[in-house]
């Protein structure tokens, strides 16, 4: 049986629009979604110039990540101050120009360190970038 021709575009519509998967699920598991992917990597995008994926939506988020569950044993909450780049705009990452409000960055620099940035405006050339602040880190243990 010869693979799907690579010169084809895939449009999805419809209560199952694009569905990925052998068997495929049943109805009941993927009403009104458009793409359903399951696998070790449900869904992959990869944007060679652009985005790898766009989210858009006017009633809800944009997109929902569904907690994995952990126990918490005798967890405590404490204050602290977050690390932050002191001055991003000059010695911080060069991040896009042309961010469009929304956008969602991760990083890693050279040391293996990673941050997490929001653009907060799109403006031709000039869009704004804000820190996601994280708690403090720690070793994972599952």
């Amino acid at each position: 049986m010869a693979g799907p021709d690579p010169d084809k575009k895939f449009h999805g519509v419809g209560v199952i629009g694009i569905a990925g998967e052998t068997p495929l699920p049943s109805f009941a598991d993927t009403i009104e979604t458009g793409v359903y992917g399951t696998g070790r990597d449900g869904v992959k995008g990869d944007g060679s110039e652009g985005r790898g994926g766009i989210f858009r939506s006017e009633r809800s988020a944009q997109v929902r990540l569904i907690p994995a569950k952990r126990s918490t044993q005798d967890s405590e909450q404490t204050s602290f101050i977050p690390t932050v780049i002191a001055d991003p705009g000059v010695s911080g990452p060069k991040l896009p120009a042309e961010g469009r409000s929304g956008d969602l960055m991760g990083l890693v620099d050279d040391k293996g360190q990673c941050s997490l940035w929001f653009c907060v405006r799109d403006n031709a050339g000039s869009a704004r970038w804000a820190q996601v602040l994280l708690g403090p880190s720690f070793d994972g243990r599952a």
